[in-house]
């Protein structure tokens, strides 16, 4: 077990030595300088400077006294060394057998004589000690402070520490029935005997807490015993910045600091915390234990301020140990150097199922272990690192368990093993029982054994998961079932795996794992390849004792080199490319979701539903020694170029089924080549069920022909309107042109190869640019804007000086600008505040000239005809004009305007249209006869946009240019009144040319060049009336 203590009479051994120290001692009485005051009553001793003698005061009432021993026998004792004082001779000892004994020390206390500086003793209370004062025993034979208690001892406290200068064979000697609270700040304790050390600590409960960089030297001229030595049967607790010891042997300890609670019977923990400083130390750095009747948790805590140096080459940095049923828990920060084994954590009870966990963040440099764990129970280890850590005789990290798991975790920095002709490993983990072991390392890391294995594991169900870096003349070796996941770097000079027992799986996992050695399996393991991203492996360094080689995963594992494995192998996931010879294995598997591919040769080989065999990286032929089989649903995938193409020989037979699937490079493909795309050696059987076409095949398309023993893609010149199912007349047009493209070895629009029916009738719409086409109807319906306003100013004009029912049409219209009698009205065909129910007024007159205004709105949707979409049009605008009287019944104006359009086409674009318009107009009554016409003449300005969103084929396209319309237009009316109500029964027509200029679009390869449109004249009825149509207005 290494630093077990064995000495369980420890604390009576400690409680004769104290009472040793505080007994009169026979020697010849000094001389006294001066005295110290005695009192009953309370009972207390004040000491100045005084030379004692070694004799007793048994007078609690004594006025001075100069005797070494204070004797009280009943009552309560306060004991004070004045400041500036010294007590020297035989020291002082204060002896109660009634209570409590408090000694306050603010001045010195020295002795030559084999006696304590200051000896407290009590049989029937506690003892309280504080003060900043010193206590020497010079001659080296006694302790310097000796306390004896059956109560409690009491050192300072957490909120008065005190500052120590106490020196002797030991520096503190305390023993007490009760706890012992020792709360230090600074200062320094010395021993002067090798036998000795800084506190000799003895009770039931036991506290230290040293802050303040404190000291504890060793001025013996040799080894000295322990620094800190604590003994308890309850709960000990340590926390200790204080440097022990010094860096040579005749300044260091065997031990720093020992927490034993070996007698122990309760659940009293025992903790020990080095906060900082350096220990110093011969045999163990720091020794925590619990006997076998404790049933507390060992802790030990070091401070990355903290260090332990080790000064003889047998010694250990951390002993935890623990024989009863508690846990085992060591946080390493601080670094351990020098010496033989940097943590070693023991469980030595086989009825204990706790766990030792170990954290190590610190360096380890040691000569044989860095870390060694054992439990006998049936608990597990758990060791966490994160620094660098050596054993080049006796291992890196090694765990032994017996029914529980082992688990070690490196996330950072470097284990080390083997060195020097050693043969030990980085990390080995042994779990003799039911249990197993898990070795994670983080990226990273880095376990390795130079001259033997980096990680050796032996156990049930072991895993091993590296995203770091293994290494050694091994990489790993396993006993028991273990899988091996790694996605880091496995180095060996010789094997980087070797499996010793049955049931076990390498796992490659990429991307970026690495593997250098041989995998040797036990004669039916698993080798797979896994991950994602793209990965290489060598083939040849699969050895013997491999049942499976199995692919999973999304991953592209490249397979190069000759294997001899017999092993099957499966693909199930992702792709298996075969560069190399692998004809020795036991055949290929290919299910749903897997790949094979390569340009090197494989066994016997089936293609099962859902998996696909593409040969070649890019384009190249692969080899199967054997049979090759598609069944139904799988698939042949094929990679084309204009000069060659993907191809599969097989020695054997080969039976077809499922799809061929052809993908196209792009480039100048010719119809009429042939490609062999498999050549069978034995007997072709079957055929493809389906032909799917991929990629650019330019303007080719591929079809699949069969001999007796090969299978042909070759092309054809590729034609869209063949496969365009009732289509429309826009649809079959622009198949038309598409196929001119093919024709003329154009591959822009090879996107639309394979595409189904309605996906091809959908890809026709969008290239068809019908935005342009719409954009021109909507401009000649745009022509009545204009017209109607103009209309409606002349029949404004007609009626406006009639004083019956007919004056009703003067109202509404455009509003007038400016008259000598402005017309109280809005915009057109508005109802005006006029047209109310009041009495007819007398007809105004009507100016001579007339400045009119009128704003434009209208939103809408032309619905589609099977052949185009819909339309969504949006327009608004002004036109302002003026005219003036004609004769005494006719009328003659100008007018100008502008109005701007959105025209929106349903996924197949847009156009904005900007229009400047004139217009020249005329108007006269004849009677109830009314005659109105006018001409006018619009100048566009037209931007489209349109996107193409074809698998294959993505662009936007714009385009910019002019256009024109033109239009002639009358109207003739006829006015009838019947009491208040007005009719005028009228007729119109118009004559509309639109004219759009030639534009090119911007874009990708689906862009268009439009042609000039000079539209036919057509005949529009005036405001989409019938030929004879009748309005009315009553007053």
């Amino acid at each position: 077990m290494g630093g077990k203590l064995s000495s369980g009479n420890k604390s009576a051994l400690l409680a004769v030595f104290a009472a040793a120290s505080i007994a009169i001692v026979a020697a010849h009485p000094g001389s006294a300088l001066a005295a110290c005051a005695v009192t009953a009553g309370p009972n207390t001793v004040t000491c100045n400077s005084t030379v004692t003698t070694n004799t007793v005061n048994t007078n609690a009432a004594s006025a001075s006294s100069t005797d070494r021993t204070q004797a009280f026998s009943t009552g309560s004792v306060s004991a004070t060394i004045n400041a500036g004082q010294t007590v020297s001779g035989y020291g002082l000892a204060i002896a109660a057998s009634g209570g409590d004994v408090n000694v306050v020390n603010n001045g010195a206390l020295t002795t030559n004589q084999p006696a304590s500086a200051l000896a407290v003793s009590t049989s029937a209370g506690s003892i309280t000690y504080s003060g900043n004062g010193s206590a020497s025993n010079l001659a080296g034979n006694s302790p310097g402070l000796t306390f004896l208690a059956s109560g409690s001892i009491t050192i300072g406290t957490s909120g008065t520490p005190v500052t120590p200068n106490f020196q002797g064979s030991t520096a503190i000697v305390a023993s007490a029935s009760n706890a012992i609270n020792l709360a230090l700040n600074g200062g320094s304790l010395t021993t002067l005997w090798p036998g000795g050390g800084g506190a000799l600590l003895s009770g039931d409960d036991v506290s230290v807490a040293w802050t303040g960089n404190g000291a504890i030297i060793n001025a013996s001229g040799a080894t000295a015993n322990r620094g800190l030595d604590i003994f308890g049967t309850g709960a000990l607790t340590v926390s200790s910045n204080a440097t022990i010891g010094g860096a040579s042997a005749a300044t260091s300890f065997q031990t720093g600091i020992l927490a034993s609670a070996f007698g122990a019977t309760g659940n009293g923990d025992v903790n020990v915390n080095q906060t900082g400083g350096t220990i110093f130390a011969t045999n163990r750095g720091i020794i925590a234990s619990i006997g076998p009747t404790g049933s507390g948790t060992v802790a030990v805590n070091t401070a990355s301020t903290s260090a332990i140096t080790l000064t003889d080459p047998a010694a250990y940095g951390i002993q935890a140990d623990t024989s009863g049923t508690g846990a085992v828990t060591v946080q390493q920060a601080g670094a351990i150097t020098g010496g033989d084994i940097g943590i070693n954590a023991v469980i030595s009870n086989a009825a204990n199922s706790r766990d030792i966990t170990i954290t190590s963040s610190g360096t380890i440099d040691v000569a044989s272990t860095g870390i060694n764990a054992a439990t006998a129970g049936s608990g597990n280890i758990n060791i966490t690192t994160s620094g660098n850590i050596q054993g080049p005789f006796g291992g890196g990290i090694i765990a032994n368990a017996v029914d529980g798991r082992i688990t070690v975790n490196v996330n950072a920095g470097t284990v080390l093993g083997s060195a020097g002709g050693f043969t030990t490993p980085g990390i080995g983990a042994t779990a003799s029982g039911s249990g197993g072991a898990t070795i994670n390392l983080a990226a990273g890391a880095t376990v390795a054994a130079s001259q033997f294995i980096g990680i050796t594991v032996n156990g049930t169900n072991n895993i091993i998961n590296n995203f770091g870096t293994i290494s050694g003349d091994g990489g790993v070796r396993a006993f028991g079932a273990t899988t091996i996941v790694n996605a880091g770097t496995i180095a060996a000079f010789f094997e980087a795996v070797r499996f010793d027992n049955a049931g076990s799986t390498l796992e490659m996992q990429g991307p970026g794992a690495t593997l250098t050695g041989l995998v040797v399996g036990s004669g039916a393991d698993t080798i797979r390849f896994s991950g994602t991203g793209a990965n290489t492996f060598n083939a040849s360094q699969i050895d013997t004792g491999w049942g499976l080689i199995d692919k999973t995963g999304s991953s592209n594992w490249a397979l190069t080199g000759t294997s001899t494995t017999t092993a099957f192998v499966t693909i199930n996931g992702g792709t298996l490319s075969v560069n190399g010879d692998m004809t020795s294995t036991g055949g290929f598997m290919v299910n749903a979701g897997g790949t094979l591919g390569g340009t090197g040769m494989v066994s016997s080989t089936i293609i099962n539903a859902g998996g696909s065999l593409a040969p070649g990286n890019s384009i190249g032929t692969m080899t199967v020694s054997g049979n090759l089989t598609f069944t139904g649903g799988s698939n042949y995938v094929v990679e084309v170029s204009p000069a060659t193409a993907d191809r599969t020989n097989v020695t054997g037979n080969a039976t077809l089924a499922g799809t061929l699937r052809a993908i196209g490079t792009g480039g100048a493909y010719t119809a009429g080549t042939h490609y062999t795309v498999l050549n069978a050696a034995g007997t072709l059987g079957g055929t493809f069920g389906a032909l799917t076409v991929l990629g650019n095949f330019g303007a080719t398309r591929p079809h699949i022909e069969y001999d007796a023993n090969n299978v042909y893609l070759v092309l054809d010149q590729a034609l869209v309107s063949p496969f365009l199912v009732n289509g429309t007349r826009n649809q079959i047009a622009t198949a038309g042109a598409v196929d001119s493209a093919f024709l003329g070895g154009s591959s822009a629009f090879s996107a639309l190869i394979g595409l189904t029916s309605p996906q091809l009738n959908a890809a026709l719409d969008q290239l068809s640019g019908e935005v342009h086409a719409s954009t021109v109807g909507t401009l000649a319906n745009d022509s009545l804007a204009m017209r109607g306003a103009i209309l409606g100013r002349l029949r404004q004009a007609s009626y406006g000086g009639d004083m019956d029912s007919m004056g009703a049409f003067s109202l509404g219209g455009p509003q007038t600008a400016f008259a000598a009698y402005a017309m109280e009205t809005a915009l057109a065909y508005g109802k005006s505040p006029v047209a109310t129910k009041a009495p007819m007024a007398p007809a105004r007159p009507i100016s001579d000239t007339v400045f009119w205004a009128q704003g434009l709105g209208a939103w809408g949707t032309f619905s589609g005809d099977g052949n185009a979409t819909g339309v969504r049009r949006d327009l608004a605008g002004f036109i302002t004009g003026f005219d003036t009287r004609v004769g005494g019944a006719g009328r003659l104006g100008l007018a100008a305007g502008y109005t701007g359009t959105k025209n929106l086409l349903d996924g197949r674009g847009s156009s904005n249209v900007d229009t400047a318009h004139i217009a020249g107009y005329g108007g006269w009554r004849f009677g109830n006869i009314n005659l109105r016409a006018g001409g006018a003449y619009a100048f566009h300005k037209i931007d489209t946009d349109r996107m193409v969103n074809i698998v294959g084929l993505a662009d936007r396209l714009t385009s910019r240019t002019d256009g024109s319309t033109g239009q002639i237009f009358g109207e003739l009316g006829y006015g009838v009144a019947f009491g208040k109500v007005a009719f005028e029964p009228f007729a119109g027509t118009a004559w509309v040319r639109v004219h759009t200029d030639a534009t090119a679009e911007l874009g990708g390869p689906a862009a268009l060049n439009v042609a000039r449109r000079p539209s036919k004249p057509a005949m529009r009825r005036s405001a989409r009336a019938p030929p004879l149509s009748c309005r009315w207005r009553s007053t």
